[in-house]
């Protein structure tokens, strides 16, 4: 088969033109779509990220604030356990009792040239003095203070105490008055 092109060179350039127009617009439509596909698909990627970001940040602040929780809750929680310790030890200060009272009263009762051997005071089971004095006056004088103070209470004196008239070895024993020995 023959081709006969009856054409002139001027048409022919002009078709060729066209043809490379054409192909040209159809290339560089088809680019600036693709372009357009992947700015699209770009624009998507980044809002499901930004939205990913937000929800990662919201779940990250969330948990710190948990954490920050449980830290003040454990805070919170030594807190009280030091306020109980401390309520604890205050109730046992107030249930002090200063015995040192006990002593000072002791020596303003017992007179000069009497001594003592042994002070036991045993708390709530009472309390027992010995010692020697010189004379029977002494020893009398001894239970009658006694008697007397505010601290001391069933004075208990063996006749052992008030048989001899001079070098008396005396004992005595009597409650406490555990009232008057706390700090309230």
């Amino acid at each position: 088969m023959l081709a006969l092109n009856l054409l002139p060179p001027a048409e022919k350039e002009n078709l060729k033109q066209g043809e490379i127009q054409r192909w040209v617009g159809f290339y560089g439509s088809a680019c600036l779509a693709i372009i357009f596909i992947f700015v699209f698909l770009l624009v998507l990627i980044w809002s499901y990220l930004l939205i990913q970001l937000d929800s990662v940040s919201a779940n990250l602040e969330h948990a710190q604030n948990v954490f920050k929780e449980q830290g003040l809750k454990k805070d919170e929680n030594k807190i009280n356990e030091l306020n109980d310790r401390l309520r604890l030890i205050d109730a046992a200060q107030k249930e002090q009792l200063y015995y040192s009272r006990v002593l000072t009263e002791l020596m303003k009762i017992i007179p000069p040239g009497v001594s003592l051997k042994n002070i036991s005071i045993n708390g709530k089971e009472g309390a027992a003095i010995s010692g020697f004095a010189g004379n029977r006056e002494q020893v009398l004088s001894i239970k009658d203070d006694l008697q007397k103070s505010a601290y001391f209470k069933n004075i208990n004196s063996p006749l052992s105490n008030i048989v001899q008239q001079k070098d008396i070895n005396f004992t005595f024993s009597f409650d406490v008055n555990l009232e008057l020995l706390n700090d309230n």
